[in-house]
């Protein structure tokens, strides 16, 4: 597997001077790692930090660099160590400099972590109707978001066999991803989608990006008081999902999401009874 890194393009030599003096100190002061505080450096390195001081960041600010790590495949433990190492040095800064950080600065940043602990299947839960709808409307805006999403809803696959369903093992004429003799058939969606992902440069959707991606779409929904009480989004939860609004043709046995698009309702010359059958077989034996 290719080792994740961070594109150079993307940083800068210098840090931002008073991060640098905060930095200094916080060295001077404790007694880490020399990585710990180079993941430190590395974060103010960041190119759009370049002139902004700590003490004016906001959460998106942090949003935006984790972003560009999961986009490059680092694995959710290390996201989440950068963001257990940003979360103590503002604590010192707060306790150090009073006057520049207040008590609520950055307050919520460990809700940034991604490492989610999978739940147990008996203790997942489907989406509400009204829950997958503002998602599939949501990630729209990221198409590896999407493509994530829509792998395992879909598809409802096991997890790990989610590294057989890359674009690049896509075989169009067989309407399968095929690999390691493992071969998952897709629809009509994750045709389209794939259409889309081949215009895209350099796309990569890989098992290490599923947390932080689920993580996503989690904080779109309690941000937008869609996510019930203590509710967290893992891949367990997508596959209930899928089993809850994808149903088997009586007909042929293909799995299909129940939209109306999907079905139709079918007299058989045996009696007059309709039967709902989907639209790819129309009940032909």
């Amino acid at each position: 597997m290719e080792k994740a890194s961070f594109p150079k393009e993307l940083l800068t030599k210098v840090i931002e001077s008073n991060n640098k003096i905060w930095i200094e100190q916080y060295k001077t002061m404790t007694n880490f790692s020399k990585g710990y505080y180079q993941k430190l450096e590395n974060f103010f390195r960041f190119h759009k930090f370049t002139n902004k001081p700590f003490n004016l960041f906001v959460l998106k600010d942090v949003e935006e660099y984790i972003e560009v790590l999961f986009d490059n495949d680092y694995a959710p433990n290390l996201i989440d160590s950068v963001i257990s190492n940003l979360s103590s040095f503002k604590n010192f800064l707060i306790v150090q400099y009073p006057d520049n950080f207040s008590q609520s600065f950055l307050s919520n940043i460990l809700s940034l972590k991604i490492g989610t602990k999978e739940k147990k299947y008996a203790e997942s839960r489907p989406l509400t109707y009204k829950q997958l709808t503002h998602i599939k409307q949501y990630i729209k805006s990221n198409i590896r978001t999407e493509y994530i999403f829509n792998v395992f809803y879909q598809l409802g696959i096991d997890k790990k066999n989610f590294h057989v369903c890359s674009p690049n093992n896509a075989v169009r004429e067989k309407n399968s991803f095929v690999k390691e003799n493992i071969e998952i058939e897709f629809n009509f969606v994750i045709a389209e989608l794939l259409t889309r992902v081949m215009l895209e440069p350099n796309f990569k959707a890989t098992p290490n990006m599923i947390s932080a991606h689920l993580k996503k779409i989690q904080m779109y929904l309690s941000d937008n008081n869609l996510l019930e009480e203590d509710q967290t989004i893992t891949y367990n939860d997508i596959i209930k999902t899928h089993e809850r609004f994808f149903f088997i043709c009586p007909n042929c046995d293909r799995k299909k999401e129940n939209i109306s698009s999907n079905w139709i309702l079918v007299k058989t010359s045996i009696n007059n009874e309709l039967q709902l059958i989907c639209s790819e077989c129309k009940g032909q034996l």
